[in-house]
């Protein structure tokens, strides 16, 4: 199956010669191909179709003509959208955050677009992006796959992207220090598959959190999901910020956080690889997958009892996207 290569918007290194690739896919109405500028630059490329943006796409054998480390999850694009008035050193900071962002998961900002909007149409600033990865093979994952036996995981503690917004978003004069989970995936995902084959499914837990993944892996595979309060991670501030909100943690958004299924004979292998990686310090097992009830959450509470957790109803909060 093809992979795409990301691309390079900016048109200004040396030609490329797509005869040194010969898994190279070609189409009608192709443009100049671009090496990166700048000696050493990971291996991006352009391509113009018209003036649309098109990816240069590669089979397994021609990725390795290009050099550097596994790419993953390889270009970003980001539009911004921006308010009358926006203030410049704001805007600045921002990209100098995404780029830092971006640099730390191995990711390019290949392209990039803005539109200015009038004063208050559009709360300041919105930012959309969209990515090209790497379809790694080395596993078959889907909900599809899950089954009786396997085990869940989180991959850190939970909530804590959501209450850091509310609390800096809100008047709740709480003085907690709680930061978001921000965090990218894809270094803790590639070291879970290369350390076991077990791993039946993936989700990042955003809107809606860890009990909107659950029900979705209960309903999807019409399987029963039991988990233990005592097992979730939540740290303390977020637990108490949550109390003092009157909102459930598993219900709130993570950012940098992902639910693992994985075969419950290789749950260990699971933990350990997730606990090696920096994001994944926190990680735990935190429930198994059951025949019965089908479709169905249920979280065993630290007084011994059993509850169900159903579907968010309503708007989650904050609202991040």
């Amino acid at each position: 199956m093809p992979a795409g290569i990301a691309v390079e918007a900016n048109g200004k290194g040396e030609p490329l010669d797509l005869s040194c690739h010969p898994g190279a896919i070609t189409a009608p109405m192709v443009g100049t191909a671009y090496l990166a500028p700048e000696p050493g630059a990971a291996p991006f490329v352009f391509l113009a179709v018209g003036s649309v943006p098109a990816l240069l796409l590669l089979d397994g054998n021609a990725r390795g003509a290009f050099s550097g480390p596994d790419l993953g999850f390889v270009a970003l694009t980001a539009g911004f959208v921006l308010e009358e008035g926006f203030p410049r050193d704001e805007l600045r900071a921002l990209v100098a955050s995404m780029a830092a962002a971006a640099r730390a998961a191995g990711v390019a900002v290949a392209a990039g677009d803005t539109k200015v909007v009038e004063r208050g149409a559009a709360d300041g600033l919105y930012v959309t992006t969209a990515g090209v990865g790497l379809l790694d093979l080395r596993a078959v994952l889907g909900l599809d796959r899950v089954r009786a036996g396997d085990r869940l995981l989180v991959s850190g503690g939970i909530a804590e992207h959501g209450i850091a917004l509310m609390l800096a978003r809100g008047n709740l004069e709480l003085e907690l220090d709680v930061e978001s989970d921000t965090a990218p995936l894809n270094g803790m995902v590639a070291a879970l598959l290369a350390a076991t084959p077990g791993v039946r499914a993936l989700r990042d837990a955003t809107r809606g959190g860890v009990a909107t993944i659950l029900n979705e892996i209960a309903r999807a595979a019409d399987v029963g999901v039991l988990v233990s309060e005592d097992a979730i991670p939540v740290r303390p501030e977020v637990r108490g910020a949550a109390e003092l909100l009157g909102i459930d943690p598993m219900y709130v958004a993570c950012e940098g956080r992902m639910v693992v299924v994985v075969d419950g004979d290789q749950a260990d292998a699971a933990l350990t690889a997730l606990r090696a990686h920096p994001a994944g310090r926190e990680a735990a097992v935190i429930g198994e997958v059951t025949a019965v009830p089908g479709g169905v959450v249920q979280l065993r509470t630290a007084f011994g009892g059993t509850r169900i957790v159903d579907l968010l109803v309503g708007d989650p909060l904050p609202r991040i996207c």
